[in-house]
């Protein structure tokens, strides 16, 4: 998964090779972009790994609504 921050998101070639390799681009606030950084650093994780552990207790959540 590739993150970046609000701009740096839109569509290019290479978010559209990383689709087709599998990888999604995810559009960020910089805040959110800056959290997502200090918790990677925090916890000894990539900034994928952050993201997503994120999205899937995001999805977790849903589920059990």
């Amino acid at each position: 998964m590739n993150i970046k921050p609000g701009r740096e998101a839109m569509k290019t070639d290479e978010d559209v090779l990383n689709r087709e390799a599998g990888t999604i681009a995810v559009r960020v606030s910089p805040s959110l972009m800056a959290a997502t950084k200090r918790a990677a650093e925090r916890e000894g994780l990539s900034l994928s790994a952050v993201a997503r552990r994120a999205l899937l207790r995001e999805l977790r959540t849903e589920e059990a609504a």
